[in-house]
């Protein structure tokens, strides 16, 4: 556990000591998606849209349908090895056929590349006959902001909404103004306010952070899919991911957050005590969209 973190953190210090090292900085996110991958899990390569992309296929089949993941990595990290890497993890802790993406990076392509590309992703499975109900969205920090930002882009183009969200510290809010960037700055092992700011001007490249598409935190969440958010009690993100689970249930959305005391962002991607605890609740909750969905003949 110790080695993953200090591999996640070691990426993010490299993308913030300038433009020179992101490449080093993105070599080291994908080795600490090898670290994190889990070795049960069958690959299958597709292109949905000329992605690069693949399917994670967990060992067993907990349940019929399917998850698109889309990864974290402040949207200036993460290649498909680094997606297939978490994106095997969490086939196997769910027990569903994972579609992984590679969505393009900024600063190359800043905002709305990642959401265009996810927006691609989400049709290419609607084309090859999964009924929405049937799809499931998973992200973590920044992939996990991206899943709600593709949720209400497909509200605005009147397309169906997946079956759920899985949030795993989600990255909701890009103007970094939550208190706790300040109150647990020394806190969190994994993230860093002034490299989050780097990713801001990389990724929004002189739009307004604020916008919902790159903050979904200040969009209309009326119409969302049941949520699952995870945060750490110890993390930068703790306040705006809870304050996005109140505006969720305020709009009327099923949400649903789980708060671990003492840990830190994506926290339950390290291993450990509490991370095995909320790999149950995610499997838990992944079988009772999808079972559900089964039952209602959707």
């Amino acid at each position: 556990m110790d080695l993953k973190i200090r591999r996640a953190a070691t990426g993010l210090r490299l993308l913030g000591s300038g433009q020179s090292s992101l490449r080093n900085a993105r070599t080291v996110q994908d080795e600490m998606g090898q670290l994190m991958g889990d070795s049960r899990a069958a690959f299958e390569e597709v292109s949905p849209g000329g992605l690069p992309a693949c399917y994670a296929l967990p060992p067993e089949r907990a349940a019929a349908g399917v998850i698109l993941y889309l990864h974290g990595g402040g949207y200036t990290l993460g290649s498909l090895a680094y997606a297939k890497g978490i994106g095997s993890w969490l086939a196997c802790s769910a027990g569903v056929k994972t579609l992984c993406i590679a969505y393009r990076l900024a600063p190359e392509h800043p905002h709305p590349a990642a959401l265009e590309d996810s927006l691609h992703a989400y049709r290419f499975l609607l084309e090859q006959g999964y009924a929405p109900g049937r799809i499931l969205l998973c992200g973590d920090a920044a992939g996990g902001g991206l899943c709600f930002a593709l949720c209400l882009r497909l509200k605005d183009l009147n397309l169906p909404q997946p079956g759920g969200v899985i949030a795993i510290s989600p990255w909701v809010d890009l103007t970094l103004s939550g208190p706790s960037y300040e109150k647990h700055r020394y806190k969190d092992p994994v993230l860093d306010k002034e490299v989050l700011r780097c990713c801001v001007e990389y990724y929004a490249k002189g739009q307004d952070p604020p916008l919902p598409y790159i903050s979904p935190l200040y969009g209309n969440l009326e119409g969302l899919p049941p949520s699952l958010l995870f945060v750490g009690g110890n993390e930068l993100f703790f306040n705006e991911i809870y304050i996005m689970h109140k505006a969720l249930v305020l709009s009327g959305v099923y949400s649903r957050i789980h708060i671990a005391r003492n840990m830190w962002n994506s926290y339950m991607l390290y291993g450990g005590a509490e991370a095995e605890r909320a790999r149950r609740l995610l499997a838990s909750f992944v079988q009772e969209r999808l079972n559900g969905c089964a039952a209602a003949g959707k």
